[in-house]
């Protein structure tokens, strides 16, 4: 059973949809049924056949703006996970109930991690946390590259309660899974001696993200993603301020489509409809992947693994990348992908340029396809997973 605080579809709502929508698909590795908060608040999205969906439906009373923020100033919680506290004995409850029906007990995402407190050992043991990404780690990035000073104290006060909700919470499980290496070795610097922990990859479906015969539009790039999340909000401020103006003066012709929901008004603001294309959300990415020449990503902070580089990876996208972009992907400079300096917009436009004005090998497009085929694609991953749940039976 797949336990997650949100109700998983739709798909492309968010990354943790993802991963639980295609985990919990059809497969011929194992069976896996979902119990979720407040299913009903989506009622028209109906999940596909053959997929077993509880939801429960909690009657915590909403918290006022104030409220919450009190809530999370004098809390030790961090703020992912102050907003489903109050909802975990409910859950808890019902996961007991039901727990003798499954032989494991994915907890998706780390809000989950305190139901240890409520949940008999007898259900602990059969538990699996998967937190996804290193909450720690994310802010600890997110605290270096913030410049304002109001900001910064904010971060770094967030940062130190993930270090020791992580500390807290992650013990009482026997096993914890992210989705990189990355998070993995944050994790074990936790000191969790009782604790295995390990990596499993995000997946993506290569039928639907298909290699595309179509011509791409000359000198074009893409950036795809939620521009409300903060790790994709700051690339995307920092393409348009920063990066767009150096490779402007070099190839005046170039565009850029930021494509995702979350649209700001101040980002919006450098929308022209020539060189910067902001759609907002859109429900099929693959228009504009097949559009772009090149697919870009200056990601300065972030965890996990990025569902985006996965998608144009798959479509046999030339890939242009900071370092964070590529974590917990078996990606190597020059052969599938291009890494990029990201100190400055400057350093990462004249990569970006050099790939433009130069005629590219094909096989770097032919090798990131083949790559996503071989280790990335979702019955890959879920074979892994069986291997994973098989040792729980």
């Amino acid at each position: 059973m797949v336990v997650t605080p949100n109700y998983p579809f739709p798909e492309n709502k968010d990354g943790v949809n993802k991963i639980i929508v295609n985990l919990i698909a059809e497969n011929r590795y194992y069976k896996a049924d979902v119990l979720c908060i407040n299913g009903n608040e989506f009622h028209n999205e109906t999940p596909p056949k053959g997929q077993k969906i509880t939801s429960i439906n909690c009657t915590q009373k909403k918290l006022s703006f104030v409220s919450f923020i009190y809530r999370w100033l004098f809390s030790e919680l961090p703020f992912s996970v102050t907003k489903y506290y109050a909802d975990l004995p409910l859950l808890a409850k019902i996961i007991e109930e039901k727990s003798k029906q499954y032989n494991v007990i994915h907890l998706a995402t780390p809000a989950l991690a305190p139901l240890s407190k409520y949940l008999s050992n007898e259900t602990i043991k059969k538990c699996i946390l998967f937190p996804i990404d290193s909450i720690s780690l994310f802010w600890e990035r997110r605290y270096k590259y913030e410049f304002n000073l109001l900001k910064k104290p904010i971060y770094n006060y967030e940062l130190l309660k993930a270090i020791k909700f992580e500390k807290k919470n992650y013990s009482a499980y026997k096993c914890i899974v992210f989705v990189s290496p990355i998070d993995v070795k944050q994790c074990r610097s936790l000191s969790l001696p009782n604790t295995t922990i390990e990596a499993i990859p995000n997946g993506v479906d290569i039928d639907y993200f298909h290699h595309s015969e179509k011509e791409p539009e000359n000198f074009s790039m893409v950036f795809t993603g939620n521009l409300d999340y903060a790790p994709n909000k700051d690339a995307a401020f920092f393409l348009v301020n920063d990066i767009m103006p150096e490779i402007l003066k070099i190839i005046p012709q170039a565009k850029i489509y930021l494509v995702g929901g979350g649209v700001s008004e101040k980002l919006y603001k450098f929308h022209d409809g020539k060189h910067i294309i902001i759609t907002g959300f859109v429900d099929d990415l693959r228009v504009y992947l097949e559009k772009a020449q090149l697919y870009v990503s200056p990601l300065r902070f972030g965890s996990g693994i990025k569902n985006k580089i996965l998608e144009a990876l798959s479509m046999g996208k030339i890939v242009v990348g900071s370092e964070v972009s590529f974590e917990g992907i078996e990606v190597q400079h020059g052969n599938n992908c291009f890494l990029a300096n990201i100190d400055s917009g400057k350093k990462f436009a004249t990569s970006i340029v050099h790939i433009m004005l130069n005629n590219i090998d094909n096989n770097i497009q032919y090798n990131a396809r083949e790559l996503v085929k071989m280790k990335y694609s979702w019955e890959a991953i879920r074979k892994l997973y069986e291997k994973l749940y098989s040792t729980y039976e």
